[in-house]
């Protein structure tokens, strides 16, 4: 097998188990085709575990194991049989028929997204080593795990720094986009192929719900409402009054059909298609409880003093529209902005409106998208529950 040394002045950083090892630590390496599995050893000789390769790649080595009795034969199909175990204990069909199989290293395979969506899989890869099993993918989740259709839906930039093409957009079985799918005892239909990610935002699961027990009589502003969510829990909540803003023509309009489809009461609510931002400098109505659930304002490391501004910018704004005693739901899903950052965005939001906020809640993960303790950059989104104090100073 292609053997791979790294520097010994990287060894700890490597012990610590870290699942990425740049360019910067690789001592020696020889000529290797990209996505090869590699044994990767420190200078000393001591063994660190098994790679996939990537010479063109600033991530040179993805790690796969540790152990030195790891058999690359079928691996791949024994970590996605594993994951389905799991995940199927995680979240059981009574919660929702909607789960992430695969969420990249946390599972054992780095570069590999799978949601799945009632009886359709939706895959995401970016990186060469899992594109070379994707055949062997593609036949587990059809005859072992028995799904209807499968769907790839590769576009992460990344991609191009792999040396993959820009994006690999294509059905492997089945081709109906329109999916329906149950959460927490709501109807949800996803377009696997025109909605955003995969399809559906996953990793809220656990958030909506806390919206619905926070809902009962309560005004609910649903900022960058997506397809509804939010706001069809915090109808299901029993909440009073529920508006919920987008910009996008085809979300709203699934927002409506949403609520239609769950028989929910839609006199209480308003549908306002229009731009996050101009509807928060403009509105005079005040809301008891809003979720804010912006876009990725954090794309890249070197933006994210700009991201944080407008973190704390739109959080102000919000804040204006919060009554008194009020609750904000607060998000941010930017890879390169910190949990730590995204708080003191909201303070500073805080203390330029003088409203007194404390935290009662902070973003509760999916069970299904696990983060490894050892990558923490596989934790994404964070978030956090404000509620208005009653303290009032003189």
């Amino acid at each position: 097998m292609i053997q791979v040394i790294i520097k010994q002045s990287k060894a700890k950083l490597i012990q610590n188990r870290h699942p990425w090892i740049f360019s910067g630590a690789i001592h020696k390496i020889p000529p290797v085709e990209a996505g090869s599995i590699a044994r990767v050893e420190i200078q000393s000789g001591d063994f660190v575990g098994f790679a996939f390769v990537n010479p063109k790649s600033d991530i040179v080595l993805r790690m796969l194991s540790y152990h030195p009795e790891f058999k690359v034969k079928g691996f791949v199909k024994n970590r996605l049989l594993a994951a389905a175990k799991e995940k199927a204990l995680l979240v059981p069909k009574a919660t929702s028929n909607a789960f992430r199989l695969v969420n990249a290293e946390a599972d054992g395979l780095p570069g590999l997204i799978i949601d799945i969506y009632n009886d359709t899989a939706v895959l995401q890869i970016s990186t060469v080593g899992i594109n070379l099993h994707l055949e062997e993918i593609i036949k587990t989740l059809d005859e072992d795990l028995k799904l209807n259709q499968i769907y790839e839906k590769s576009t992460a930039p990344s991609r191009v720094k792999e040396g993959l093409p820009k994006q690999s957009l294509c059905w492997h079985k089945g081709e109906n986009p329109q999916v329906s799918i149950l959460e927490h005892g709501i109807q949800y239909t996803v377009n696997v192929v025109e909605g955003q990610k995969t399809g559906f935002f996953l990793d809220q699961r656990e958030m909506r719900f806390l919206v619905q027990s926070l809902a009962s009589e309560q005004s609910v502003l649903n900022c960058f409402a997506y397809t509804g969510g939010f706001s069809l829990n915090a109808s299901t909540g029993g909440a009073k009054k529920i508006v919920s803003v987008d910009s996008s023509a085809p979300a709203c309009k699934a927002i409506k059909e949403h609520f239609d489809l769950n028989n929910l009461n839609t006199t209480n609510h308003e549908i306002r298609c229009e731009d996050v931002l101009e509807f928060l400098k403009n509105s005079n109505e005040l809301f008891s409880l809003i979720i804010l659930d912006p876009p990725p304002y954090v794309k890249r490391s070197k933006d994210l003093s700009k991201g944080a501004r407008l973190y704390s910018e739109i959080n102000k704004l919000a804040l204006k529209k919060l009554a008194p005693g009020g609750i904000l739901v607060s998000f941010s899903c930017s890879p390169f902005m910190p949990e730590s950052e995204l708080q003191k965005a909201i303070f500073h939001a805080a203390q330029e409106s003088k409203r007194h906020l404390r935290i009662i809640h902070k973003h509760l993960y999916a069970k299904d998208h696990g983060v490894s303790i050892f990558h923490p950059e596989g934790s994404y989104i964070k978030g956090f529950v404000l509620k208005e104090g009653c303290l009032q100073y003189v």
